[in-house]
């Protein structure tokens, strides 16, 4: 230290001041990285912290969890599963296949409810889809199924892709009488590749089914009664074989017994004129009446009175206090077996056409107001001749008694 001193001492002025300026320069440099590479540490920490706490959050969602190669699902939340084989979502279990490690993504648990013959409600718990980056194998739900003869057999339902969803029942008749052809269309389905119908029973009577790719099918009850048809939806024709349906609905029918002299009455509602000499309410005649009218709202369903073919139409009226269609507005007139005719008249809308055979009870078309009507009603008439308007038959003496 003398040394260094002594020598200090014996430089010259201007090497002392070089020897400052060098020592003041290297204190400056130091103090000036020292904080850069301390900011630059802490930059990188907070980068870290940041992203851990964005895919904690994802695992907290429950949106991304990673499997491990030993099969555990684990995350950086102690929250979002715990080191076992299986993911519980309310009273699903979820089994998680044996694969290598990789990222599965679970979109929904959900639960759909499905009615079922008898009326009865049940639930039907299934697992939605279920997608990962690499393929997974198909994941099981452990509930119960609804069951029916010969259809279901209650195991566990075995999802492989989104839950299939029964939309609406479209049900239509030729007659509301036995022997009655009903048919069913499906519609608004969502992932349904087979279908199982149930026509259902009558006491004494034997199962009827039958089962299809196709969305529609008819068929013909015999015998009058209550019916309850049940449609099954499947994912697949092998789940179908499984007895595994994921969806079901009900339908009741009602098939009434035809009556002995083979007339029905043709739409429900009052009677407000019969057959017999009046006033004509919009022309203010005296003349005759040559049917009965029954009063109901517009859209009351009007059905043919007795088995027969449609002879004659009309649907082109669309006023009321008019002569169009001859002062009948739009109608349908059916030609029977026994050589009487019927005709239905001042029609809201036709649904048959000419040509068209139709069983009693079968739709031809609604109430309404057209032609030489002040109101809302159906004209009924029954007569030999084509148009009813001679010798006309009084429809209250062959119409079953109410």
């Amino acid at each position: 230290m003398k040394r260094i001193i002594d020598w200090i001492r014996d430089l010259s002025p201007i090497k002392a001041m070089t020897l400052m300026l060098s020592l003041t320069f290297l204190i400056f440099l130091f103090a000036t990285l020292i904080p850069a590479v301390s900011s630059g540490n802490k930059a990188e920490e907070n980068t870290n912290s940041e992203q851990l706490t964005a895919e904690q959050e994802k695992v907290d969602n429950g949106k991304d969890i990673l499997v491990s190669k030993d099969n555990t699902a684990s995350s950086p939340s102690a929250t979002s599963a715990s080191k076992a084989n299986t993911i519980n979502a309310g009273s699903a279990t979820v089994n998680q296949p044996k694969q290598s490690a990789q990222k599965i993504v679970i979109k929904k648990i959900t639960t759909i409810t499905t009615i079922v013959s008898g009326g009865t409600t049940k639930v039907l718990k299934s697992v939605k889809l279920v997608r990962s980056i690499d393929s997974v194998p198909s994941l099981t739900n452990t509930a119960s199924t609804p069951t029916d003869s010969g259809v279901t057999s209650g195991a566990s339902v075995t999802t492989t892709n989104e839950v299939c969803k029964l939309g609406n029942i479209e049900v239509t008749a030729d007659s509301v009488y036995a022997p009655a052809k009903v048919t069913f269309t499906n519609t608004n389905d969502k992932n349904i590749g087979f279908y199982h119908w149930s026509f259902g029973d009558v006491k004494g009577a034997d199962h009827a089914s039958a089962s299809g790719k196709k969305a529609i099918h008819a068929h013909t009850y015999n015998k009058p009664g209550m019916y309850i048809a049940t449609i099954y939806g499947y994912t697949s024709e092998a789940d179908f074989k499984a007895k595994n349906p994921c969806a079901s609905k009900g339908v009741t029918l009602n098939i009434k017994k035809q009556t002995s002299t083979g007339w029905v009455w043709p739409t429900e509602g009052k009677i407000t004129s019969v057959v017999g000499m009046r006033v004509q309410p919009v022309t203010g005649e005296y003349r005759m009446h040559q049917g009965i009218d029954i009063k109901n709202k517009k859209g009351t369903t009007i059905v043919a009175a007795r088995d027969g073919k449609v002879v004659a139409t009309n649907g082109s009226c669309h006023s009321s206090r008019s002569n169009c269609g001859g002062g009948y507005g739009n109608y349908a007139v059916i030609h029977h077996s026994n050589g009487l005719y019927s005709i239905y008249a001042h029609l809201s809308r036709v649904t048959i056409h000419v040509g068209e055979r139709v069983n009693a009870g079968h739709k031809i078309g609604e109430m309404g107001s057209t032609g030489l009507t002040p109101d809302t009603h159906l004209h009924f008439g029954i007569g030999p001749t084509l148009w009813v308007n001679q010798n006309v038959k009084n429809p209250l003496k062959l119409l079953p008694k109410r």
